[in-house]
């Protein structure tokens, strides 16, 4: 796969994404954030 440059539109959708995750985790008990948010993304699923 060849590399290619982050633009910043790209740069921007993953801060999105992370700040999005993180809430994510912080909405749910600690003990099971983390396994809950694995099962979500596991494969054939999409993160919204």
């Amino acid at each position: 796969m060849p590399v290619v440059g982050i633009d910043e539109v790209s740069v921007k959708e993953l801060h999105v994404a992370a700040g999005h995750f993180r809430r994510l985790v912080a909405q749910q008990p600690l003990e099971g954030g983390l396994a809950h948010a694995a099962d979500d993304t596991g494969p054939g699923k999409t993160m919204a």
